[in-house]
């Protein structure tokens, strides 16, 4: 580690670390233990709109790259091959390229903090191929609530000197696609709980919007323990521009049902106005599937079956099952 601080110029760092092994814990950076399943609350924090704290990375340069053969987490977690390099000069910080090995999987970014310009401007391009949801989410969560094989896609950009006009000026695209995995109901967030519960019981049940059971059906979420759903295969992509986010692909496979989603994710207005149905892989008389609407604020969003009339909808929905796709129909 190398420096010079002299008082008539601008401090500089220079750091180049190597270590065959580090473990988080000893750097203090292993997630705090809790007690019982992770459940998030609804909070009411009102929007971010003070100044972030920019202006010291003005006062300092800076060339920093670390090298480690191993990084251990917690559970034993493994990271391997890890390189990142961070520079600050004037203002302008540029964290990577950064890459690891992770779990079988790989993970590679880059992340800019430019200040310069009025306002700061700032970006961000991960990448992560077959790594091991649950592997990872034991960092932060102590039970994890997914797991599966997942590749991860980010390339973002914003510009602002607060929350509020980062989020206003966001754009890029984000994606997400999880193979041969399970969520765990019961270890995930309120909201999310209720999306699963509401999709598992109105594929199983077919249940109109005043809450009548109209005829049963089971499939691949039924045969599994309650708390548990498999997921064959997950994917979501969303366009991102100036803050609100748009699903081109939402979709879940658990095997015998397809979920399609639609809809937007407003980050300007902290608002979800998502739709989600279910579709049988298999036409059945007794296959009939309530659409599920997700709308409201980010942090306690309405989660409800979509109105459907009774009688009219449900004949529809049992016919639509039994005519060979493509053919027309009512």
């Amino acid at each position: 580690v190398e420096g010079s601080f002299a008082s008539d110029s601008r401090p500089h760092l220079t750091a180049r670390l190597e270590s065959p092994r580090i473990h988080l814990d000893d750097v203090g950076l292993a997630p705090r233990e809790e007690d019982g399943p992770r459940i998030s609350q609804p909070t009411a924090d009102p929007p971010k709109r003070e100044a972030l704290p920019f202006e010291p990375l003005h006062r300092l340069d800076a060339d920093v790259s670390l090298r480690a053969d191993r990084v251990v987490g917690r559970d034993d977690l493994l990271a391997e091959e890890v390189a990142l390099s961070l520079t600050l000069a004037d203002g302008d910080l540029q964290l990577g390229p950064v890459s690891l090995e992770f779990e079988g999987g790989s993970f590679t970014g880059n992340a800019r903090i430019d200040v310069r310009p009025d306002p700061p401007e700032l970006s961000l391009d991960l990448e992560g191929k077959e790594m091991h949801l649950d592997r990872a989410l034991a960092q932060i969560e102590e039970r994890p609530s997914a797991s599966g094989r997942t590749d991860l896609s980010l390339n973002l950009e914003s510009r602002g000197a607060s929350v509020d006009a980062l989020r206003s000026a966001l754009s890029g695209n984000a994606s997400l696609a999880i193979r041969e995995g399970q969520l765990h109901v019961e270890r995930m967030g309120l909201m999310a709980q209720r999306v699963v519960r509401n999709l598992s019981a109105g594929v199983r049940h077919g249940v109109t919007s005043t809450g009548r059971m109209v005829l049963g059906h089971s499939d691949a979420w039924k045969k599994t323990d309650a708390d548990t759903k498999p997921i064959q295969c997950f994917v979501a992509n969303f366009e991102i521009d100036e803050g609100i986010a748009k699903a081109r692909v939402l979709a879940l496979d658990t095997g015998e049902t397809v979920m399609l989603g639609t809809g937007q994710i407003d980050l300007v207005q902290e608002r979800y106005d998502i739709h989600i149905e279910p579709k049988m892989k298999q036409r059945s008389l007794l296959a009939v599937t309530v659409p599920v609407q997700i709308r409201g604020p980010l942090n306690h969003p309405e989660v409800s079956a979509k109105p459907l009339g009774a009688a009219g909808t449900t004949v529809k929905g049992i016919l639509r099952n039994l005519v060979p796709p493509g053919a027309e129909f009512l």
